[in-house]
């Protein structure tokens, strides 16, 4: 509620209704004979426009001040936010280049692992299964000193 209240205080349409309102004082306080000429009865309002003067004359460069604070917060949290999506950008090129350099890798040890099942396979030869029988496995046992 509070940033709707700013935002139509510090509007083009508010701060150029006080500018009129500005210039019409001053006309009034300081130009009494030129005023008197076009309106005889302002001139007992000089001192009220005097007034009038300087309260529109500090409204208005408060107003215009606020407008433009606000301006530069805003603009500084807009770099920050553009600054913080560069970085995520960054971060996540670097990301997409170590997955391709993991998957060129992992590329390569497969295609070396497949290079020694091929090998495996033309030496051995392929099978489903196992080739060795019973007799070859208790050999292997024995060497190895192991009883079953």
């Amino acid at each position: 509620m509070t940033d709707m209240f700013w935002d139509v205080a510090t509007s083009a349409a508010v701060l150029s209704i006080i500018g009129v309102v500005l210039v019409g004082a001053v006309v009034i306080a300081h130009l009494p004979g030129f005023v008197e000429r076009i309106w005889p009865e302002a001139e007992a309002y000089g001192m009220a426009a005097a007034l009038v003067q300087a309260i529109a004359a500090g409204l208005l460069c408060f107003l215009i001040g606020f407008r433009a604070s606000d301006e530069r917060a805003e603009n500084a949290s807009l770099k920050n936010e553009v600054a913080y999506r560069q970085v995520q950008i960054e971060t996540a090129e670097e990301t997409a280049k170590d997955a391709e350099r993991l998957k060129e890798e992992a590329e390569a040890k497969a295609a070396e692992a497949k290079g020694k099942l091929n090998d495996f396979r033309k030496k051995f030869g392929a099978s489903d299964g196992c080739g060795w029988t019973d007799d070859e496995f208790d050999g292997l046992r024995n060497l190895r000193g192991a009883k079953r």
